[in-house]
């Protein structure tokens, strides 16, 4: 699993430990006891602040992946048919979509 990371806007919500934050202008430590930003800026608050958050895009494309092998190998009722296709038309999408970024 990768990491990737969300732009929290300052307003919405602070972090919720201390630690060096990037934000928007700069590196930052944030105390959340003091809900204060920066030794080097002090009274200085960012607009937003990045937040890691886990990136689940491979398990993703592995499930899909098998949906979609499972999928194929599968005998289908007629009424099923449009279903399954608009899964797999769907999923392949999808798949395409994520292996292009």
């Amino acid at each position: 699993m990768s990491t990737k990371y969300k732009k929290v806007a300052v307003s919405d919500r602070l972090p919720n430990r201390s630690g060096d934050f990037l934000t928007s202008i700069g590196w930052l430590y944030f105390n959340p006891d003091t809900k204060e930003w920066g030794f080097h800026f002090p009274f200085s608050t960012p607009e937003y602040w990045l937040e890691e958050v886990p990136d689940y895009e491979d398990e993703m494309r592995e499930m899909f992946e098998k949906a979609i092998q499972y999928l194929n190998q599968c005998d289908w009722c007629p009424n099923m048919v449009e279903t399954y296709g608009n899964f797999v038309m769907n999923s392949t999408e999808l798949l395409t979509k994520l292996k292009q970024q």
